[in-house]
């Protein structure tokens, strides 16, 4: 074996390559991760992973991502598993790539290696090797695949069942590199200022008289012209405030015990974590529901819970997973607090 500071070769096709990475490639133990599955995430050994069904016709999830390690596969289900929890049922498509399409996500695995996305297979999924996903696809007369070195491309993939026209972006504009103009910037800047300025001055302002009997006047007449016709009259809104200032609303966050990873822009199902968190008492699972905690941090919490000698050890244990003192005290209180609220 190579000493301190030697680097042996071995030939390789008409090459060489490190004796380190021949090693590395032999020792490389692979395991499957299932994500989005009945009861959260689980992890499998090379060989065991569990039946899947395949096909355009089959739900985007479970699904099952090939990895290196024990240790990587767990990463994989704490970043993704919280996400696919936060999901309504019946969720489309573009639901799904936009829950997904998060930093966190796209840079969960390291691009630069192969990754085979397999729709048609025994299982499908996410595979790491060439050997691996053709035995996947096995003798199957129609094949869907992609191989790519993006695993966000490989998992997007995945969750479009392989439909190409279903497939995001594969550069956004902040990918891109492009950076504003100063003077961009700047124009930008002064428009805020005005539409802020304006909003100060017509909150401030009150209407004269004049005013309020001819603003009177206008709706009334515009709601008498909307219920002569039968058309339901439509809200009035403010002319000062352009549609583009007005931020998409916000359903519920997904987070960690470190903080918020995405948000949902639709209504999730709180109903799977509530039932979990019942032994924190009412109030404790509303807020952990709410909050948008996943499985698998809510198991961690009643795990410590059920260990933690008193108060102050908990919010200690919590408080070394990533959530703030302040808030892991809060829920202790809300917890204390139990059956006190009913639903």
């Amino acid at each position: 074996m190579p000493g301190p500071g030697e680097i042996w070769y071995i030939g390789w096709g008409d090459g060489m390559l490190p004796l380190t990475f021949i090693i590395a490639m032999a020792d490389t133990e692979y395991c499957w991760v299932v994500i989005g599955g009945d009861g959260g995430a689980h992890i499998y050994g090379s060989e065991d992973c569990p039946f899947i069904a395949c096909g355009h016709q089959t739900p985007a999830l479970p699904l099952a991502i090939q990895c290196r390690s024990s240790m990587e596969a767990r990463n994989v289900a704490r970043t993704l598993q919280p996400i696919a929890d936060s999901l309504p049922h019946g969720v489309d498509h573009t639901q799904m790539l936009a829950a997904f399409d998060i930093p966190s996500v796209r840079t969960l695995l390291e691009d630069g290696d192969d990754f085979y996305a397999i729709i048609i297979g025994s299982p499908p999924g996410i595979y790491r090797t060439s050997e691996g996903a053709a035995r996947a696809e096995g003798t199957f007369k129609y094949r869907i695949r992609r191989q790519t070195t993006s695993f966000w491309t490989a998992l997007a993939f995945m969750l479009v069942k392989g439909v190409a026209q279903r497939m995001p972006p594969m550069l956004t504009y902040k990918e891109m590199g492009e950076i504003p103009s100063k003077t961009t910037t700047d124009s930008l800047a002064e428009r805020l200022h005005h539409s802020l300025t304006l909003s100060s001055c017509s909150s401030q302002v009150p209407s004269t008289p004049s005013q309020a009997s001819s603003s009177t006047s206008a709706s009334t007449l515009f709601r008498t012209s909307s219920a002569s016709h039968g058309t339901p009259t439509p809200p009035l809104t403010s002319p000062s405030r352009p549609e583009s200032a007005t931020s998409p609303i916000i359903y519920s966050h997904v987070r960690n015990l470190r903080g918020i990873i995405s948000s949902n822009y639709y209504p999730t199902s709180t109903t799977h974590i509530r039932n979990l968190t019942q032994p924190l008492g009412q109030l404790g699972a509303r807020y952990l529901a709410s909050h948008g905690y996943g499985t698998e941090d809510v198991e961690c919490i009643l795990q410590a819970k059920r260990r933690a000698h008193n108060s102050e050890d908990l919010v200690a244990f919590l408080a070394g997973r990533g959530m703030s003192v302040n808030e892991a005290r809060f829920l202790l209180q809300l917890v204390d607090q139990r059956d006190t609220l009913h639903t």
